[in-house]
């Protein structure tokens, strides 16, 4: 038997990438017109939102299933995007996708994917200060290679701290484990209020699935015509989204320069998301009593 051939490694630029997609959406939009049905059928037929997957790693794979299956009736998948090319050749290959990308919940072998390959350059330990324009901060320290997942959060205020803090279940590819879940006893959360006694707060079970349940819930908020309710506006817009991943880029940039970098010098115009109603710089601080 002759080996199948290894997919194409080359690097594609940002500009090949946009390329690539419009004449990918192009093609698509040829294909339905070729095999368009009749009127009376598109009017009857239920509207599906159309989906493009913009990279096709092994973390995409939960896209793919909710599109193809759990929320087929609402979705359609029309496109896949990815700068690697290799994982394009493998994500459009069926035998391919079925031997690799399929395979790596089991096997935990991600294709093309060396931790050692001299191009990987990102830090395996970093600690970020970010300033807020409320006059908040924050201080953020990530590890990549510690023996246990999860992370440990605390909240200091004018009226005290609040610490929690969530371990997961250690993974085996294959144990049928679920990636993400979290260890029993693995969660928690402490109150230290000002002038106070510190206790402990007893914590709610957690949802079921990867990352606490939080990936079922997100996927229910992408996915289905008529959105959850939502009463402390935890799902991310496309402005909290901005938000978070340039705080990573100005990161990388201070890395890099050794100096302060600022949003606002890296984009413009985003506009704030919408936020739960908070207090005021302008309202009354109440304060505890000194014991």
């Amino acid at each position: 038997m002759k080996p199948t051939p290894a997919p194409s490694r080359s690097a594609l630029t940002r500009r090949e990438v946009l390329t690539n997609t419009a004449l990918a959406g192009s093609a698509l939009l040829a294909g339905l017109t070729l095999l368009a049905p009749t009127r009376a059928a598109v009017e009857s037929a239920p509207r599906r939102k159309r989906y493009a997957l913009v990279g096709v790693g092994s973390r995409s794979s939960m896209y793919r299933k909710a599109v193809h299956q759990t929320y087929a009736e609402h979705a359609e998948m029309v496109g896949y995007c990815d700068v690697n090319r290799g994982r394009l050749d493998l994500a459009k290959n069926d035998d391919l996708k079925q031997l690799y990308l399929d395979q790596e919940k089991y096997d935990g072998y991600f294709r093309d994917q060396c931790v050692f390959r001299p191009d990987i350059d990102i830090e395996d330990t970093m600690n970020v200060i970010v300033k807020y324009n409320t006059g908040a901060t924050l201080s953020y320290s990530l590890n990549a290679f510690n023996a246990w997942e999860g992370y440990e959060i605390a909240f200091i205020g004018t009226q005290g701290r609040i610490e929690h803090g969530i371990q997961e279940q250690v993974t085996v590819f294959g144990d049928g484990s679920t990636p993400g879940a979290v260890k029993p006893g693995g969660a928690y959360i402490r109150v230290f209020p000002l002038r106070k006694p510190a206790y402990a707060v007893e914590h709610w079970p957690s949802g079921r699935g990867s990352h606490a349940g939080g990936d079922s819930v997100m996927l229910d908020d992408l996915f289905l015509p008529e959105k959850p309710a939502d009463k402390y506006q935890r799902a991310a817009d496309q402005r909290s989204g901005a938000y978070s991943i340039l705080t990573g880029i100005a990161a990388n940039h201070a890395f890099l320069s050794n100096e302060e970098v600022k949003i606002d010098d890296l984009v413009s115009d985003i506009g704030l998301p919408d936020y739960p109603a908070m207090p005021t710089h302008a309202g009354p601080l109440p304060m505890p009593p000194r014991g």
